[in-house]
């Protein structure tokens, strides 16, 4: 999927620079690493939750004693090309 028609970038393309990034990144680190730089900015909203879905995970783990497996994804529907979906783990002891 296109997500920046001024820069033509794909949302494989924003994920592949988001993962490069050593914790968490920017809206205009992602542009950089890319070689671009935002002209419109109507894609910012967008790249702005492609980092959320990806670094939310990491952070909720870093809250907790430590990673854990989940029992079950559920999706929940998708919303202007946005996931929704719930991840479900055991209760803690």
């Amino acid at each position: 999927m296109i997500v920046c028609s001024c820069n033509v970038l794909s949302d494989g393309q924003v994920r592949c620079a988001i993962a490069t990034a050593v914790s968490s990144a920017r809206i205009s680190h992602v542009y950089a690493s890319l070689g671009c730089a935002a002209k419109c900015g109507r894609c910012a909203h967008t790249i702005k939750i492609i980092l959320e879905d990806t670094f939310a995970p990491l952070a909720k783990e870093s809250v907790n004693s430590g990673p854990r497996e989940p029992i079950s994804t559920l999706v929940l529907g998708e919303t202007r090309g946005r996931r929704e979906f719930a991840v479900l783990y055991e209760q803690d002891p």
